[in-house]
């Protein structure tokens, strides 16, 4: 009996999509589990945030994976030649496959360093109080010379980088393809070609804990700008004194303008009133406001011992101003001085404060830390999968073997050394145990760019003091929009900082530099624009 082609073919394309749909169905099944242990994982991401701190380490120094020895090697045994008073201690992190060298100094080097970064510390009551630069050879003349926290830790960073940065090449220096000049900065020139990925400092953990806790978690509490400034530089808290003093100030027009705004809208005459007197008003603060900062920065400046020091803030933002200026105010300019339309002016006006200021926050505060949350979550489950199928132990090895190198212990460079590994256990569930150090989690997070992000939150401010002092008048709510929304912007830049970025470098500035030229002239522009608009 012959068999029926038609069937065969049925029967087999049944064979088929039954394998196919049993495929599926198994790989289905599969990421519906790994999405299970995803989640739960991402429950244990914070993990990442408790782990060991990394000793003797002020600054980190990292490598791209993959790196060949004789790259670090040659730069090591360079910053041993050049600068003998750094210890440096090799690294190799198991979990992401970096090299990275840690640095730090003995605690006469520290002081010594803080003699050639012209540090300013305060002299003791019986020398006359006040701030002086340090010397070392006048050392007994400061106050608290004899705690070990003389020194804070971004100033001891900056000691630090200011010698990894001093090191300077010979005219026959060349590593691979890279040729350097006689007196060329060694560092600069590795992370500029890529053989050197980047240099940060490390967060203080238990410094950092206490701040978070003043400072992001303390909505309606007085801002630790000491604290800030100890641990961020000036650069940064002073930054932060501005933006606090520029929400205490809109206080006044925000009260003032809700009461306006209570009287506008019944009577034309009494609208018409109200907003000369307004203008009138908004005029008056914002000179009271830019006089009472030169004052507030001034104190600032001489507390943190900056007050005669070069100005040298965020270069020169201008061009980006005037765009900036451009884009926002030339709408509201046109409606108000060409249209004469204050309804549309005062509706303009309050779409771009409101929503602007919201997806503002959003876009720097909340989805950042989203993404954050993720990636941490994806590495706890990365991180995870790791332990389920490898076992870490602490144990001895060859230098050859990339995993810990211990220079100080080294007669050269190239001898072989047999070292007892450091690494850190971190406990995770069900009894499953990886390596995972301070130093290995903060050099995958990114990079806090201090020029940039601040020249974005500085613009952000202006920019709002602009619309308040110009056309607050046409709408009297928008003082009290700016004022809430830099509640959250303080604690939104704070948290941002605390939480979601590698530790910036401390700068010291004197005030909040090139960016007091802006205010002013939005100022000028405010008695122009209230003048003929009155």
């Amino acid at each position: 009996m012959e068999e029926n082609p038609t069937a065969a073919t049925s029967a087999c394309i049944s064979s088929d999509a039954l394998n196919k749909l049993g495929l599926h169905s198994l790989q289905l099944r599969q990421r519906l589990k790994d999405a299970k242990k995803f989640v739960e994982y991402s429950k244990h991401s914070s993990a990442w945030m408790h782990t060991t701190p990394t000793p003797d380490c002020d600054l980190m120094l990292t490598f791209p994976v993959n790196t060949e020895d004789h790259t670090f090697m040659w730069l090591l045994t360079k910053i041993r030649n050049l600068t003998p008073e750094l210890i440096v201690h090799v690294r190799h992190h198991s979990n992401t496959g970096v090299f990275a060298f840690y640095f730090t100094t003995t605690a006469e080097n520290f002081l010594k360093g803080a003699e050639v970064q012209r540090i300013r510390k305060r002299l003791k009551i019986e020398y006359g109080g006040g701030f002086k630069e340090f010397s070392y050879k006048d050392c007994h003349l400061f106050e608290g010379i004899d705690n070990s926290q003389f020194l804070t830790s971004q100033e001891r960073q900056g000691i630090v980088l200011h010698m990894v940065y001093n090191l300077r090449a010979a005219a026959d220096d060349e590593l691979k393809q890279i040729h350097f000049r006689d007196g060329e900065a060694l560092v600069p020139k590795c992370v500029s070609e890529g053989v050197v990925t980047e240099i940060f400092p490390l967060h203080d953990r238990d410094a950092l804990r206490e701040l978070r806790k003043m400072w992001v978690q303390e909505f309606w509490k007085k801002q630790p700008l000491d604290q800030v400034c100890d641990y961020f530089g000036v650069k940064i808290s002073m930054y932060f004194a501005w933006l606090g003093h520029n929400t205490t100030a809109m206080l006044i027009p925000a009260v003032l303008g809700v009461f306006f705004w209570s009287l506008m809208g019944e009577d034309q005459a009494l609208d018409d009133i109200c907003f000369v007197i307004f203008a009138f008003i908004n005029v008056f603060w914002a000179t009271l406001y830019l006089e009472s900062w030169k004052r507030r920065s001034c104190e600032l400046s001489y507390h943190w011992g900056t007050l005669d020091k070069e100005d040298d803030l965020l270069g020169e933002p201008r061009p980006l101003f005037t765009f900036q200026f451009v884009n926002s105010f030339l709408s509201l300019f046109y409606i108000g001085f060409y249209l004469h339309d204050m309804e549309r002016l005062r509706e303009q006006l309050a779409a771009l404060l409101i929503t602007r200021q919201v997806i503002g926050n959003i876009r720097e505060a909340l989805f950042p830390y989203i993404v954050e949350k993720f990636k941490l979550a994806r590495s706890s489950y990365d991180l995870f999968e790791k332990a389920n199928t490898q076992s870490f132990a602490t144990h001895g090895l060859r230098m050859s073997s990339k995993d810990n190198i211990d220079t100080n212990n080294a007669k050269t460079p190239t001898e072989d050394v047999y070292l007892q590994q450091s690494c850190y256990n971190v406990s995770f569930t069900h009894g499953h145990k990886t390596h995972l150090t301070q130093a290995e989690v903060e050099a995958s997070m990114p990079k806090y760019d201090g020029t940039l992000e601040l020249l974005e939150d500085y613009l952000e401010i202006v920019m709002q003091f602009g619309y308040v002092v110009l056309f607050s008048s046409a709408f009297p709510m928008a003082a009290l929009c700016a004022f809430l929304n830099n509640l959250i912007e303080i604690r939104g830049d704070a948290f941002k900082l605390c939480v979601g970025y590698k530790r910036p470098f401390g700068a010291r500035v004197e005030n909040i530099g090139a960016w007091q030229v802006p205010l002013h002239v939005k100022h000028a522009y405010a008695q122009i624009s209230h003048g003929l608009g009155t």
